[in-house]
């Protein structure tokens, strides 16, 4: 279940919220150095992230869950987010370049729904990028922030269900390793708690950063024959049909 979009604003309005936009804004440009002309995108609650991309891409939307609910961004240019069911997202297929899940798959209705959909507008040779709270860590367990609602993942769960839906992980790190504490002082050294929890307890972190690519061709097994993936891939579009008029660019519905 989504929690109201107007409760994840706050809290990204607090000290607690600026200390995570800054600790996991870093984190994923760290991976994503460079969009000069690449359209992005972001799911769930992504708007405190992706504005580190808006002078380079192409183009950037937001789309936000029905459930979740949204708000308007950016404040200074036309609208670029829209709010849509988790397997029907406004967009061609295969329309965008890089995609990022924040706040997002561990909320979701429907886990193999929403990744169905995200391969869907994603392109064959595009990257997503998952933010998830981590099972195991301190913020999984803070239930007035946005990372303490949900089901949070570990990372081999992680993994498991991304492959599961036909992408294949490509590097992940964790993130995250100030304790959720309303305190200033330990605010004030988060650099040392994130460097530390790097190099000494890897599996405190509050979350998990991880990069995927989009799986598009079946593997071949011992038999020759085409694998599950390959039926994965056809049980993806199975029962979708385009829009009366449309191309076959089109988004199916």
């Amino acid at each position: 279940m989504y929690r109201s979009v107007n409760d994840i604003k706050d809290f990204y309005r607090t000290r607690e919220g600026y200390l995570v936009q800054r600790v996991i804004s870093s984190a994923i440009a760290g991976f994503w150095d460079d969009v000069h002309g690449l359209r992005v995108m972001g799911c769930g609650y992504t708007i405190p992230f992706l504005d580190q991309f808006k002078d380079e891409a192409e183009r950037i939307i937001a789309v936000m869950p029905s459930g979740q609910g949204a708000c308007l961004w950016p404040k200074d240019k036309k609208n670029a987010v829209c709010m849509a069911y988790e397997d029907s997202f406004p967009l061609e297929n295969n329309a965008m370049d890089r995609i990022l899940l924040v706040h997002y798959l561990e909320c979701a209705e429907d886990l193999r729904i929403c990744l169905r959909e995200v391969w869907r507008v994603l392109k064959p040779n595009g990257r997503l990028m998952v933010v998830v709270p981590n099972r195991g860590g301190f913020w999984a367990h803070a239930d007035w922030s946005p990372f303490g609602q949900g089901s949070p993942f570990s990372h081999y769960q992680l993994n498991f269900y991304m492959k599961d839906n036909l992408f294949s992980p490509l590097r992940s790190k964790g993130a995250l390793y100030t304790p959720p504490f309303h305190s200033r002082t330990i605010q004030r050294f988060s650099n040392t708690f994130e460097y530390l929890g790097k190099t000494v307890i890897p599996i405190a972190a509050g979350v998990y950063v991880a990069e995927f690519k989009k799986e598009v061709y079946a593997k071949i097994d011992d038999k020759g024959s085409g694998s599950a993936v390959f039926a994965k891939t056809k049980e993806i579009l199975r029962g979708r049909k385009p829009v009366a008029g449309a191309t076959r660019d089109v988004a199916w519905v």
